[in-house]
């Protein structure tokens, strides 16, 4: 054989294999073919969330997801809700998110929410946007707790819930666990 033929079957060959490579791998793995086995979901990061109500009630919530209530012995208060569910988020946004957004609002009696603020940015003004506009379209239940100011961590979803550290905030609420003893009965309940 020739020097001439041994290129042309080998250009032959590498042109063969590479066809037998495309049309073997795919190009794009979907999200089911991506999962391990029957494994469910990753959970959603635990957040946390402060209550404080123009009657008394001071509560910091650490750790839950979900829905959740706190009632108060005295003076009589029992208020509830829910973490709203995450926001998701874009690949754009994904390259410049530093952390989950924290908001402050504040709950009439009513159960409407108002003056919203974000408290600490995500890094991206569009999904900071987002989440401000979810908080308001949220209606809690009705309480007998007055005004109640609420201060969430917002979840984020990107193709899958998306964990990150938080960065220390300083609330001046309390823990549930330094209650003092002017709250005969402080209980929490989460669903």
């Amino acid at each position: 054989m020739t020097r001439y033929s041994l290129w042309v079957v080998v250009l032959v060959a590498a042109i063969a294999c590479a066809l037998v490579i495309l049309r073997v791998a795919p190009l794009k793995l979907t999200p089911s073919e991506l999962n391990v086995g029957n494994l469910p979901r990753i959970p959603m990061q635990e957040s946390a969330a402060t209550v404080e109500c123009t009657r008394g009630l001071v509560v910091n919530l650490e750790s839950a997801n979900g829905e959740w209530s706190v009632i108060q012995d005295h003076p009589p208060c029992t208020v509830s809700g829910i973490f709203l569910q995450a926001v998701k988020a874009t690949a754009t946004e994904m390259r410049k998110l530093n952390c989950r957004p924290l908001v402050s609002f504040q709950v009439a009696s009513s159960g409407l929410v108002s003056d919203a603020k974000l408290v600490r940015s995500s890094g991206t003004t569009t999904l900071d946007e987002r989440v401000l506009r979810q908080v308001i379209a949220y209606r809690y239940s009705r309480h007998n707790c007055g005004v109640c100011k609420m201060s969430i961590s917002m979840n984020v979803d990107f193709q899958g819930p998306v964990w990150m550290r938080e960065p220390a905030v300083q609330t001046g609420v309390r823990p549930l666990a330094g209650v003092t003893s002017r709250y005969h009965s402080l209980r929490v309940n989460q669903r």
